[in-house]
């Protein structure tokens, strides 16, 4: 009998439409969601090679200038154009380094907070900056998100659940046919049931055809333990929206009646739990405003340069070492009390920001556990932890470029307080990311 029922609704499927209609739909917004991934991809990739190409062209000429200077063809009149210079190679100009975050194999699957954080930044011997090419996006757009394929799955693919399964039991009462089915030996909720897993069959073929098909195109390795993953979720989603159907469809409830709830449903699991989490987060571990931040930075900037001849000679007092046995040429002098405020600045900032950055992970890890409550919620992170765009990922480029920094420093301010020019061979050493 279960047969049957199967039989019959895929001829009825094909005879009103809706088929192919779910089948266009979602074919256009999955291609539609994976060219904007793309897109983004590839424009991080290129933002990416250009930023590469730059610092491999400035490391290559200024080694070809110090042989043209060792071979006597060219002549250094003044120390900001000699190649050797420790102080040039590592803080004037293009010199410096790249720290990136490298777009993940699945990136083409959310956009997350890609168009918020930067994914790559420029360590020099003083500072280290994030980058972003997107500083002048009009924030409007920033605020309405990107339309990539997480948004598609999260948000679109439970609508066409909702549409096609809204009325499966109501339909057949109010066009006078359950009556019909009651009089059969089967029961009307295996009925519903078969009606129900013939849907979530037809669905879930059609959604991972598209979805596979799309990554695949893309060069995504789809046949993959991440790709199995993503399948698995997928259809877990799927399942849990058929599954409210069900439950709404077991009721004695008119088809407007089930179409609003199951609506409710979506605006409240997609819309008023996320908002009501950020709400309570932001009550129990307040944020400090990023006004206070930016005054609280230019504050120790303002400091550090009021007190720089003390934090000089502190240094110098507490690194005996390091003070320079003989006369050294001004720059240096200068260079000097640069790096020792540099370094005062960044400790007291990183000092600072911990203040801002504890109630943020404080925030963060309370909506982790309540995240539950809300499928699409775990459905969203899943996506944009798969993609490598999410917050967590993206803040680490911060992290990175300390470590690297203090590598960075590691490797030139030595040379630069001894005055040891760098030969060709050290070239080979410069420290990379």
């Amino acid at each position: 009998m279960i047969r049957h029922i199967l039989y019959y609704e895929l001829k009825k499927s094909l005879a009103d439409r809706w088929l192919w209609i779910v089948s266009i739909i979602l074919i256009a917004t999955t291609a539609t969601g994976l060219y904007e991934g793309h897109r983004l991809t590839e424009a991080r990739l290129n933002s990416l090679e250009f930023v590469r190409t730059q610092e491999a062209n400035f490391y290559a000429s200024q080694l070809e200038r110090l042989k043209q200077k060792e071979a006597g063809e060219i002549e250094i009149e003044n120390w900001w154009q000699d190649p050797a210079n420790p102080l040039v190679l590592s803080a004037f100009g293009a010199a410096g380094k790249h720290v990136v975050i490298e777009p993940g194999p699945f990136s083409v699957l959310a956009a997350g907070q890609s168009d918020i954080f930067p994914f790559y930044g420029k360590v020099r011997l003083t500072a280290s900056q994030p980058l972003r090419d997107n500083a002048f996006e009009n924030p409007i757009h920033k605020l309405n998100g990107k339309f990539d394929l997480a948004f598609v799955l999260v948000w679109l693919l439970p609508l066409i659940v909702i549409a096609l399964g809204y009325n499966l039991r109501s339909s057949e009462r109010e066009s006078g046919t359950l009556s019909l089915l009651q009089s059969m030996p089967v029961p009307v909720n295996t009925v519903l049931r078969a009606k129900i897993i013939y849907r979530y069959a037809l669905i879930s073929i059609i959604t991972l055809s598209c979805l596979f098909g799309g990554l695949l195109l893309f060069g995504v390795p789809v046949f993959s333990l991440s790709g199995l993953g993503l399948a698995a979720t997928v259809l877990l989603y799927l399942g849990f929206w058929f599954l409210l159907c069900y439950l709404i469809n077991l009721t004695e409830t008119s088809s407007a009646v089930n179409a609003v709830l199951l609506f409710g449903a979506w605006i409240t699991l997609l819309l008023i739990v996320p908002s009501l989490l950020n709400t309570i987060a932001n009550a129990l571990h307040p944020v400090p405003s990023r006004a206070v931040w930016v005054t609280e930075r230019r504050a120790i900037g303002q400091e550090a340069t009021q007190k720089q001849d003390e934090l000089v000679e502190t240094y110098f007092a507490n690194h005996p070492q390091e003070v320079p046995e003989e006369d050294i040429p001004d720059y240096l002098e200068i260079w000097n009390a640069r790096l020792i405020r540099a370094d005062y600045v960044r400790e007291r900032q990183q000092q600072a920001q911990l203040a801002f950055e504890q109630p943020v992970q404080a925030q963060k890890a309370l909506v982790n556990r309540l995240k539950y409550l809300s499928p699409p919620m775990l459905f969203q992170s899943y996506l944009e932890k798969l993609s490598g765009n999410n917050a967590d990922r993206l803040r680490n480029l911060d992290h990175k470029m300390m470590a690297f920094q203090n590598e960075w420093n590691d490797f030139f301010v030595t040379r630069l307080q001894r005055l040891e020019y760098l030969t060709p061979e050290d070239f080979d050493q410069i420290p990379s990311p």
